[in-house]
């Protein structure tokens, strides 16, 4: 069973993706998730790009954290397709989810990467 984190990991799954935005595009670049994508062999255009805010009510900034480790490198062992993004804003720091549109995340967070 996939590791909860306050609700957080089942927000990926339940949540809808939106088209990716030029600022949440041009955050991805400066936190280097848009090269290490291209090094996969992704598209990494804009518009082949989605993400989601992760509503963070109640969760701590060591479960966001704990959880972005746990998504980027526990589960897909470095080889990071969906990223946990941790955007620091005046609001609070807000986890950004980013993946490519052809991606599907059960294939990607499967229960049985973690094992």
């Amino acid at each position: 069973m996939l590791k909860s984190f306050n609700g957080l990991t089942q927000q990926i799954f339940e949540k809808p993706f939106r088209g990716m935005l030029y600022t949440i595009y041009n955050f991805a670049e400066e936190e280097f998730y848009i090269h290490n994508l291209k090094n996969l062999g992704y598209d990494t255009d804009v518009d082949s790009l989605e993400f989601m805010f992760i509503d963070v009510s109640g969760v701590n900034n060591n479960d966001m954290l704990l959880f972005k480790q746990y998504i980027e490198n526990e589960i897909q062992h470095d080889n990071v397709v969906i990223g946990v993004l941790i955007y620091k804003s005046k609001n609070g720091n807000v986890p950004i989810v980013i993946k490519p549109k052809s991606v599907n995340i059960e294939e990607i967070l499967k229960e049985d990467n973690n094992e």
